[in-house]
């Protein structure tokens, strides 16, 4: 178990379960450069556009 005071523990769940968002995932992605991290996030339209605006993009997240 990790250590620390609930509140806190409490907060840094809440961040995580923000930042997994399909929708924050993908326009982290999207302003980054960086590949989705979650599958659903793939599937949003953010993402989708930018698939066809940036075929190579599309390469390199089935390659993962």
């Amino acid at each position: 178990m990790l250590a620390g005071p609930p509140k806190r523990k409490d907060a840094a769940f809440e961040f995580v379960r923000f930042a997994a968002k399909p929708e924050n995932v993908a326009q982290w992605s999207v302003d980054t450069g960086y590949l989705p991290s979650t599958k659903a996030a793939q599937q949003t339209p953010e993402l989708q556009k930018l698939f066809t605006e940036r075929p190579g993009y599309t390469i390199a997240v089935e390659q993962l």
